[in-house]
């Protein structure tokens, strides 16, 4: 496809949308602390938000968050949002805030941890960095420049670890923009960090006469990772763009709505009173013709009071209520005294919305009684919007509607253009079209490699050949290479091969193994390989490869939850694999599932069970399931197919039946519709017959074609 790009449209120095999806995504819509001393830094119900007042006392003050449980020790990130509500500077004692991750909710700042700070004093404030194990960090922090910082400015903060490593950067506009400062430490020994806080200095009783108040909220956690995937956002519609480290594409689609101005009428009959924590909206109906739209632009109608007088303090927002009534957004705010008597308030979501059933659109206050507030137009003469009803809700949390009367109001302002909300990329790989057979257990065993086109069905064709003839082989794949580790010929290897899946030729040396071992499994998200290195034994142990970089593979990874051999692999998503079965200690023959989060060293979880224990499965998988074929059970083979939702734990499920009872397939052959099992062997010796499966649909494989010669223990790779 030939991509047109119009002017300013090269992807190249362009906004862009992170594409990680947050590990923590706390948007502060109620408290959800974990402790709180004092009440300088509190959550407000109001705002939504935690709002803090600097200050120099010798009181413990703060807000803590549980983050869910340890951070990583090497890699994580945490964004938040600061606002600096007011700030005068003091002329005398400065006072510090710090924004920290530590290990425990007791204590003060002296609880060490790893800190953004902010320090208010005669010089205008600086922000700092500190990192440290235990102990004051008062102490130690590395400043950066001073500088004065206005009343009413927003930062977007980030807090990065990359092993030894911390690192703080504050952006001017949103994460990964313009970057206003960036600090840096380096300490070691910072471990078991689970715990976000927001600290007031405590330490000293001298006078601040300073007024700082500031404001956090969105706090995300990337938890192990130290960069965040970016995609530009401004490009023409339906481009590609390729990632060359992994060679993922991503293809960019446009969400371009229109909005409707018949939402909004103009024949006032009624105007109520809209002062603190108060809600009048419009609430809508099924049949409604704003359903399924997005809106990011609200305006409402505020005519003159009848009585009372004026409001003039407070401010003024819309809000976004789901189906139950829990607010889901919040624009931001305008000044009440800047909506003057019979005059629109015009707000924006920082993100469209899209209007569901039932979903409410109002305005309400922060601040106001009954004798001072704000007009809201309501109709109530029969020329309302259809499939709509008014909501009230009442300063006390008491709702009413009604079928008579609608609140007076417009979302988006400019319908004649419609209302564009941000794109999307979507992520897809290379087309899969072929998959790639390696080495096998014959007479002798193999090192011959075959290839298929998994969409069409035939006999294999000759790729070319491994480094070394071997079986047992534990596979692994990106959208374009193809690893295959470990295996036995008389002795066990510890060698790494590698093809490019496209190009048939021979397979060339990536690097060793930490273990030389067989009749083991690998699980891959496209970028990182995991496989399991027990040597000659039983064992735990698994290994890691970066795909696209070739060298030895790292040992430490983590454990499996039991000492096996003999076990299944290529269970995997962009996320998580799935270790399969396998020979345990007594020749027990193993129904367990362990799976890991590819991305982050540590041990294996338990999953759930097989249908039945066995050694020897083999398996495949789309992006959500994972199919596991059959295997060993007690001695004779067995013509089980299995399967399994990768992204929840559970017992597997009856898939169907193979062609016959079989052994030592060869696995990790999909495009992600279609799976291929290869080859395999039983009593009567072994196979060259490859089968199929329509992953998706349950049911028994059916004949694809042959193999070049009968083998099993090959391994398997797609691209």
């Amino acid at each position: 496809m030939t991509i047109e790009y119009k002017d300013s449209k090269r992807i190249v120095n362009l906004s862009t949308d992170v594409v990680n999806t947050p590990d923590i995504n706390e948007t502060f819509e109620t408290d959800t602390k974990t402790a709180q001393n004092g009440t300088l830094v509190a959550w407000d119900s109001t705002d939504k938000r935690i709002e803090g007042t600097m200050s120099r006392i010798n009181t413990n003050t703060n807000w803590i968050y549980d983050l869910g449980s340890d951070l990583s020790t090497t890699k994580f990130i945490v964004d938040f949002q600061f606002d600096i509500i007011s700030n005068t500077n003091p002329t005398g004692t400065s006072a510090t805030n710090f924004f920290q991750i530590t290990s425990g909710t007791g204590g003060n700042q002296g609880a060490g941890g790893f800190s953004f700070t902010f320090e208010s004093n005669g010089s205008g404030g600086y922000f700092g960095i500190n990192a440290k194990n235990s102990g004051d960090m008062e102490s130690g922090n590395t400043w950066g420049s001073a500088g004065t910082f206005a009343s009413n400015t927003t930062y977007y903060m980030r807090m990065i670890r990359d092993g030894d490593d911390f690192t703080c950067i504050r952006y001017s506009d949103t994460w990964g923009g313009t970057v206003a400062e960036t600090l840096e430490k380096t300490v070691s020994g910072v471990t078991g960090l689970r715990y976000w806080r927001i600290q007031n200095y405590n330490g000293a009783t001298s006078s601040y006469n300073g007024v700082t108040t500031f404001a956090v909220d969105n706090l995300k956690l990337y938890n192990g990772v130290t960069s965040l995937t970016n995609k530009p956002t401004d490009v023409q519609d339906n481009s590609i763009l390729v990632e060359k480290d992994t060679a993922r594409r991503y293809w960019f689609t446009p969400q371009t709505v229109d909005t409707e101005e018949a939402f909004s009428f103009t024949t006032t009959d009624t105007v109520n009173s809209l002062w603190g924590n108060r809600i009048y909206g419009m609430k809508l109906l099924s049949g409604h013709s704003g359903l399924n739209k997005y809106i990011k632009k609200i305006k409402t109608y505020h005519p003159t009071n009848p009585t009372g007088s004026r409001l003039t303090t407070g401010t003024l927002y819309h809000v976004i209520l789901d189906s139950s009534g829990t607010e889901i957004a919040r624009s931001a705010g305008v000044s009440a005294s800047s909506v003057s008597n019979n005059s629109w308030a015009e707000t924006t979501l920082s993100t469209p919305v899209k209007l569901e059933e039932n979903y409410t659109v109002g305005v309400t206050i922060s601040t106001g009684s009954g004798s001072s507030y704000l007009g809201t137009a309501v109709n109530n003469n029969g020329s309302s919007p259809t499939n709509t009803t008014r909501y009230y809700k009442d300063e006390s949390g008491n709702v009413g509607l009604s079928t008579s009367e609608t609140m007076l109001m417009v979302f988006d302002s400019d319908p004649a253009t419609g209302l564009s909300i941000p794109a999307t990329w979507t992520r897809g790989y290379f087309p899969i079209t072929r998959g790639v057979i390696a080495g096998g257990e014959q007479s002798p065993v193999s090192n011959i490699m075959d290839y298929i086109t998994i969409a069409t069905l035939g006999d294999a064709t000759d790729f070319g050949d491994l480094t070394q003839a071997r079986y047992g082989i534990a596979s692994m794949y990106s959208d374009t290479r193809g690893v295959f580790a470990c295996g036995y010929n008389g002795g066990y290897y510890n060698t790494i091969d590698y093809i490019t899946i496209l190009t048939a030729g021979n397979a060339t040396d990536f690097g060793d193994a930490s273990t030389a071992t067989y009749s083991q499994a690998g699980v891959s998200n496209k970028t990182r390989g995991v496989f399991a290195s027990n040597g000659a034994s039983r064992g735990s142990n698994l290994d890691y490869i970066t795909i696209a970089t070739t060298g030895n593979a790292t040992s430490g990874f983590g454990n499996l939850t039991r000492s096996t051999t003999s076990i299944g692999g290529n269970v995997n998503s962009e996320t998580r694999g799935v270790f399969l079965a396998g020979n345990t200690s007594g020749d027990v023959y193993s129904n367990v599932m362990d799976y890991i989060t590819i991305d982050t060293t540590g041990n294996a979880i338990d999953f759930g069970d097989l249908t039945v224990g066995r050694y020897s499965p083999a398996g495949l998988s789309s992006e959500t399931r994972g199919v596991i074929f059959g295997g060993n059970i007690s001695g004779n083979s067995t013509n089980n197919i299995d399967y399994i939702t990768i992204d929840t734990t559970a017992n597997a499920t009856d898939f169907g039946d193979l062609l016959g009872v079989m052994s030592g397939m060869t696995g990790g052959l999909t495009n992600d519709t279609r799976g291929v099992m290869a080859g395999g062997g039983n009593a009567s010796g072994r196979t060259n017959v490859i089968q199929y499966i329509t992953i998706d649909t349950a049911g028994n494989s059916t004949d694809f074609g042959d193999l070049t010669l009968a083998r099993s223990g090959a391994g398997g790779v797609s691209g």
